[in-house]
C-alpha cells in the first residue's frame, strides 16, 4: 500500500509512506467472517477542516496471496501433423514442468486445468481402428481448426506429416492483384482449455510460433475469444515476414481475466497476396500464459 500526498504549493504528489504485504484482516471468510475496506483522514486539531481527494485505489487479490503469472498450457505439437486427425488433438505424454518447458518436444497443462484423455480419434489414414468420427470423446484441453474451410497439408510416404506442427491449407486467396485477402472469420486455428472446478484464469500473453509457404501466402495474424463469442481481436493484429522459417508472434489477453468457465481461443491467418494456389500457414507451437487461481 503506497500513499503519495501533495500539499498547497507543492508541484507533485510525493511518496509519504509504504506498506509491504500489511495484512489488516487475518479471518476465515469460508468460516463467515467478512471484512471492508476503509479510508480515513485523522487531524489535529479536530475541528479543523480537511478536503482529501482519492486516485488510483486498487485492491488486488483480497482472498489470497500474490501469485505470479506463468505458463497454464504449452504444446510444442511433438507428434505428426495432428491436422489429420479425425478429431481435436488433445496430447497426455511428454508431460513437463514449466520449468523445464521448450517449444520443440514437451508439453505442460497446469495442474488446476481440466484433463480428459480423447478416445477413438486417430489420424486419417488409420487401419485399426478405422477413422469414424461419430465414435470420437472429445478430450481437453483440445486444438482444432475450421474444418469446413480448411484441411491438413503434408502427407508424406502414405502417413500423415510433417511431424512436430500443425499445418493447414485452404486459407482464401486474393481476391486480385495488388488486393491482399481480407479477415475472414470462417479460417482460424482454436485452442480450448478450461479451469477445474473452483478456480478461474486471469490470462497473460499467448505465443504461438508460425510459418507460412512463401512471401505470398498469408502474412497477418489475429487472435479472438470465446469470451465475447469472437467478436473482437485481443490486442492488435500481427504482421510478420518471414516464410518457412518459423516466427513467434504474442497476443496480449490480459483483458481476460476472472474467468471461471471453458475459454476458446481462435487464431485467424489472412492478407495472402496470391491469386491462386494453395496457400499454407503452419503453427509449430503454442503457450498460454496467465495464473489459475481457486476461486474467493
Amino acid at each position: 500500500m503506497k500513499t503519495y500526498m501533495k500539499l498547497p504549493g507543492q508541484s507533485s504528489f510525493t511518496l509519504v509512506d509504504q506498506k509491504t504485504n500489511y495484512a489488516t484482516f487475518t479471518g476465515d471468510v469460508n468460516a463467515g467472517n467478512i471484512g471492508y475496506i476503509k479510508w480515513g483522514l485523522y487531524v489535529v486539531p479536530p475541528n479543523n477542516s480537511r478536503t482529501v481527494y482519492h486516485d488510483n485505489i486498487r485492491i488486488i487479490n483480497l482472498n489470497h496471496p500474490p501469485i505470479d503469472a506463468g505458463l497454464i498450457w504449452g504444446n510444442s505439437i511433438p507428434d505428426a501433423n495432428p491436422a489429420y486427425l479425425d478429431g481435436p488433438y488433445t496430447i497426455a505424454s511428454n508431460i513437463t514442468t514449466p520449468t523445464s518447458y521448450n517449444n520443440t518436444t514437451h508439453v505442460y497443462q497446469h495442474p488446476n486445468i481440466k484433463y480428459v484423455a480423447s478416445q477413438n480419434i486417430v489420424y486419417s489414414n488409420s487401419i485399426g481402428p478405422a477413422p469414424d468420427p461419430n465414435d470420437n470423446v472429445v478430450g481437453t484441453p483440445w486444438s482444432d481448426f475450421s474444418r469446413e474451410t480448411l484441411s491438413a497439408s503434408g502427407v508424406s510416404a502414405g502417413s500423415p506429416g510433417p511431424s512436430a506442427r500443425y499445418l493447414l491449407t485452404g486459407w482464401a486467396n486474393a481476391p486480385s492483384a495488388g488486393t491482399a485477402s481480407p479477415f475472414d472469420p470462417t479460417e482460424y486455428y482454436e485452442f480450448h482449455l478450461e479451469p477445474q472446478n473452483g478456480y478461474y484464469f486471469n490470462f497473460g500473453d499467448v505465443k504461438f510460433t508460425v510459418l507460412r509457404g512463401n512471401t505470398t501466402h498469408p502474412n497477418q495474424f489475429v487472435l479472438r475469444s470465446s469470451a465475447d463469442n469472437f467478436t473482437s481481436n485481443i490486442s492488435a493484429p500481427i504482421s510478420i515476414t518471414g516464410t518457412t522459417t518459423p516466427t513467434v508472434i504474442s497476443f496480449d489477453a490480459s483483458a481476460l481475466y476472472n474467468i471461471n468457465n471453458a475459454v476458446t481461443f481462435r487464431l485467424y491467418a489472412y492478407g495472402a497476396t496470391a491469386t491462386s494456389g494453395s496457400m499454407l500457414v503452419g503453427v509449430n507451437d503454442f503457450q498460454v500464459n496467465g495464473q489459475v487461481l481457486p476461486n474467493p
